[in-house]
């Protein structure tokens, strides 16, 4: 089985998807019901759907319990939060306590709630070069991003004995980006954004989903061992290359 995180959308959904597709049994989480749909019309027999919010215990309970006791092989943390085009000024502390909750504390409480089924596991962190690049004018993005990957290397040395795996996808076209190519404030980050839109270089969900799947199946240890992250736009990290 396969835990993923933000399945309800964009990469989550994609990486869901593509599991399912290869026959793999996939415990989605979402916070909608309704975000099932999709997932459940296409390949509902080997699709276990968890509503949880997991920027909460209790939804982190949920999960555990709707996957405790089976053989786990990993974990795709890419649940996401919609954290809001804007400069330094405009961020909101309640709101940054919540997006920290949903990239940083929510799968360190996922990890820790599964150590006991994590042999061999392989963990992903959807990962972005926002955490050391500032992304101004959306620099609530590159904070939050920052805590994360800085989370995702704490757990590949202490989090023994996981496979930790951490994925730049790049530009991809989610409900997230959207909103910054839909956003009307004029800032050095939605310009890059909507040019990148504009030469057709956002990449889908679904190309995202495939490369993913790729790593968590067809990846060898050695793979594993040789990367620090993997790098969709680099031709070289493609595991069946």
């Amino acid at each position: 089985m396969y835990i993923v995180t933000g399945a309800s959308s964009g990469i989550g959904q994609a990486i869901a998807l593509e599991l399912l597709a290869r026959g793999e049994v996939v415990l989605a989480v979402a916070r909608r019901e309704d975000a099932f749909t999709a997932l459940e019309h296409i390949h509902s027999h080997n699709l276990i759907g968890v509503q949880a919010d997991v920027s909460h215990q209790d939804g982190i309970e949920r999960i555990y319990r709707a996957a405790s006791g089976q053989p786990l092989k990993g974990i795709v943390h890419s649940a996401g939060s919609s954290i809001p085009v804007g400069d330094y000024a405009s961020v909101s502390p309640e709101n940054l306590v919540h997006d920290m909750a949903v990239h940083v504390a929510a799968p360190m409480a996922l990890n820790n709630r599964f150590s006991n089924q994590l042999e061999q596991a392989r963990i992903v962190y959807i990962d972005s070069y926002s955490a050391s690049d500032l992304r101004v004018g959306w620099c609530g993005y590159s904070i939050v991003k920052a805590a994360a990957q800085m989370a995702a290397k704490a757990a590949k040395v202490e989090l023994a004995p996981a496979e930790i795996v951490r994925v730049f996808p790049g530009g991809v076209r989610t409900p997230l980006v959207e909103a910054v190519l839909d956003s009307a404030t004029d800032s050095p980050t939605s310009a890059i954004f909507k040019a990148l839109d504009a030469a057709g270089k956002l990449v889908q969900p679904i190309q995202v989903g495939r490369f993913v799947a790729d790593i968590l199946l067809h990846a060898t240890v050695e793979q594993l061992a040789a990367r620090d992250f993997w790098d969709i736009s680099n031709t070289a990290d493609n595991p069946v290359r």
